[in-house]
């Protein structure tokens, strides 16, 4: 029996956060579709932009399932920019910096997917930081 890497996780960072960089998990299926995007750390303003905290609200889950063909990328906006995603109350900056390092991401996968989902010697999927468009790290 062959065995092939099922998802890949992958940590990143939105460096454009209201209050700085929003620190990501990100796992995505071999097929391109999300299975899930978490926060693992940031500074956005208590009340307002920490709803992006999955303890604090559902607000990532609209995440699960989506890929750069569902929505199409056309959509991958905030819905106060005429896209598909919720912002938040009060807090638009924060989820247009998620919105876009998670399509970037895919992108980024669509392209080097490969690299990704095939076994070297190991069969355990490295975590990989992407360096961002604009990503202060470097």
């Amino acid at each position: 029996m062959q065995h092939r890497p099922v998802a890949t996780l992958l940590s990143l960072t939105a460096p454009d956060g209201y209050n700085g960089d929003i620190n990501l998990l990100v796992v995505v299926r071999d097929n391109g579709a999300l299975a899930g995007v978490e926060v693992i750390g940031h500074r956005e303003t208590p009340g307002l932009g920490d709803k992006i905290e999955s303890g604090r609200s559902d607000w990532l889950q609209q995440f699960v399932g989506a890929s750069l063909v569902n929505p199409p990328q056309t959509a991958w906006r905030v819905k106060r920019d005429g896209g598909y995603f919720d912002q938040l109350t009060g807090a638009t900056v924060t989820p247009r910096a998620i919105v876009k390092a998670v399509q970037q991401v895919l992108a980024y996968l669509r392209d080097h997917g490969s690299d990704h989902f095939e076994f070297e010697t190991d069969p355990i999927t490295s975590s990989e930081r992407i360096k961002l468009e604009g990503d202060k790290t470097s």
